[in-house]
């Protein structure tokens, strides 16, 4: 149902043929642009008091900009070491030789055999899911808009 609803929003005349990731990033793009707004109002202004209070909104964008970015690439960091800390946490520290690092090397031997037919499993599904969903694209009628 999710599909069709996302078929039928980009195809709706409002949204003016955008895809929903272009939708979501609009907003985005479009509030990176206020500060060259500001700027290019602001060189244009003669009376000291508006050039003064567009200096501020300048200066109170470009503050909230820094924010969001500075937001995000702590979320980006934060993942990044949530996934490094996760591959260490599987790693231990063996004691003693030969006989237990071969079985220790013996037990992650099959379970890297274990995950990569996992992985293999997932992407067929993924192929089967992919390719039904190309088929149900290619017969869904999108509904007919009333009068």
């Amino acid at each position: 149902h999710f599909h069709m609803f996302l078929t039928w929003v980009e195809t709706h005349r409002l949204c003016g043929r955008m895809r929903v990731g272009d939708m979501q990033a609009r907003p985005h793009q479009r509030i990176t642009k206020y500060p060259l707004l500001l700027q290019a109002v602001r060189s244009w202004t003669e009376h000291t008091g508006t050039a003064q209070a567009l200096t501020d909104m300048l200066v109170s964008v470009n503050s909230f900009l820094a924010a969001v970015n500075t937001y995000l690439q702590t979320r980006a960091d934060q993942s990044s070491l949530r996934e490094t800390a996760q591959r260490i946490e599987g790693y231990q520290l063996l004691e003693g030789g030969g006989e237990e690092l071969d079985r220790v090397r013996e037990r992650e031997t099959e379970r890297q055999r274990d995950r990569d037919r996992e992985s293999d499993r997932d992407k067929d599904r993924d192929r089967d899911n992919s390719d039904s969903e190309r088929d149900f694209e290619a017969s869904y009628q999108p509904p007919t808009p009333s009068p």
